[in-house]
């Protein structure tokens, strides 16, 4: 059996996507030994291992079984090597960008994305790809607006093109499910539910914390991650208390296309004493890191759930959460990722999040009494063990079925 493993989406960023692809990856190799498994990414850049990827030209000259998609932009390739090769794997698709929401809630985007063929998008992924990053370079907040919309539709325009085509859908969220059972109705596409889990070295260590401010691990990408909110919302809270003024409050972890610009509004709004850049951290940091903090700030625009939300709630710290991407994580009983004044504080703007910041970074006892619970409440509804289990039994059941023909 061949299987092809796609990642093409966080490693202009070196998300944290492209690190549960990885993860994955090793646990596959490690379970079908028989199996040869190709990347079709290069995860180099944050692992230090050389591990080879396949190039675009070599993936149209070999037969794979399987196809494992982990990327809106691997779908742009997917469909071209089904197309030119003539070959039919069994492609399975797992939305950790919660396209099929977007696609439901944006009637506008869904509209633009019918064009998706004509030269302003074009089906070719790296054309795509040289107008977003021309875009993305400027700092001027309308086109920022102007790149994400157009993005944001091409990416539809491909999640639509795989209806054609695709076998099996992941997805991360029951809500998710249910969508996706409409979308793919009488398309003949499988509907798994797979809720994403921290890896198991993300835990409570018990260490004397000396930060007590609010982190941020991630991308630093505007249109997602949304990380000038919680900038702004720092200035806000010294306006409220400005017997804070030299406090540091806010640790921001990680690298992006828009770390200069963040830098810039710091800088601007004069919190170069209260907000701390620290630029990309490995794995093995990032544990001390979480349990080091006093807590997490989520303010994105969306996410599937978050990884890193995830990775410090395990961590035992709790999480100040825009009330827009909190997830539910089971339905029957109803579990959302954060519950509100157990796990952490769910904000609604930013007249809301200014005094929830406060008073995460000022009750001391109240805050760690969360993170205790968030830890436990996180190790209980998600195993990353189960799954890789899922993930695994879901190609043997494909294999099975292509043996007994």
């Amino acid at each position: 059996m061949r299987i092809l493993i796609m990642e093409s989406g966080s490693f202009k960023t070196i998300g944290g996507a492209a690190k549960d692809t990885y993860r994955l990856f090793r646990y596959l190799k490690s379970s079908l030994k028989g199996a040869r498994i190709d990347l079709y990414a290069d995860f180099s850049k944050f692992t230090g291992e050389k591990l080879g990827y396949v190039t675009k030209e070599a993936l149209f000259k070999r037969k794979y079984d399987v196809v494992l998609l982990n990327s809106i932009r691997d779908s742009s390739i997917a469909g071209e090597y089904i197309s030119k090769t003539g070959n039919r794997p069994f492609t399975i698709y797992t939305d950790r960008g919660d396209i099929i929401t977007a696609y439901s809630k944006s009637p506008v985007k869904r509209f633009a994305s019918l064009y998706g063929g004509i030269p302003l998008f074009s089906s070719n992924i790296e054309l795509i790809e040289r107008k977003v990053s021309r875009v993305q370079s400027s700092n001027a907040a309308q086109l920022k607006k102007v790149r994400n919309f157009f993005s944001k539709s091409y990416a539809l325009y491909m999640f639509r093109s795989m209806r054609l085509w695709l076998d099996c859908y992941v997805a991360t969220t029951p809500i998710q499910a249910r969508l996706a059972e409409a979308f793919f109705a009488n398309a003949g596409v499988r509907i798994e539910y797979m809720p994403r889990a921290p890896h198991e070295q993300f835990r409570r260590l018990g260490a004397r914390k000396s930060f007590r401010g609010g982190l941020f691990v991630g991308r630093l990408e505007e249109s997602q991650k949304n990380v000038s909110f919680m900038i702004r919302g720092v200035a806000q809270v010294l306006k409220s208390r400005p017997d804070l003024s030299k406090a540091d409050l806010l640790h921001i972890v990680g690298e992006g296309p828009d770390r200069e610009a963040y830098a810039l509004l710091v800088r601007r709004l004069g919190l170069a004493r209260n907000v701390e850049f620290s630029g990309f951290k490995g794995d093995d940091k990032l544990p001390g890191i979480y349990n080091n903090a006093g807590f997490f700030v989520a303010t994105s625009n969306w996410e599937s759930p978050g990884r890193a939300i995830m990775e410090a709630m395990a961590c035992g710290i709790p999480i100040l959460m825009r009330d827009r991407i909190n997830s539910p994580i089971r339905t029957k009983p109803l579990r959302m990722l954060v519950e509100d004044g157990k796990s952490g504080l769910i904000y609604h703007d930013m007249k809301d999040f200014v005094p929830k910041f406060i008073r995460m970074y000022e009750d001391r006892e109240r805050s760690e009494a969360m993170g205790r619970y968030a830890s436990r409440y996180i190790g209980k509804e998600l195993s990353l063990g189960r799954l890789y289990k899922s993930y695994l039994k879901l190609i043997l059941s494909r294999t099975a079925r292509m043996e007994s023909r």
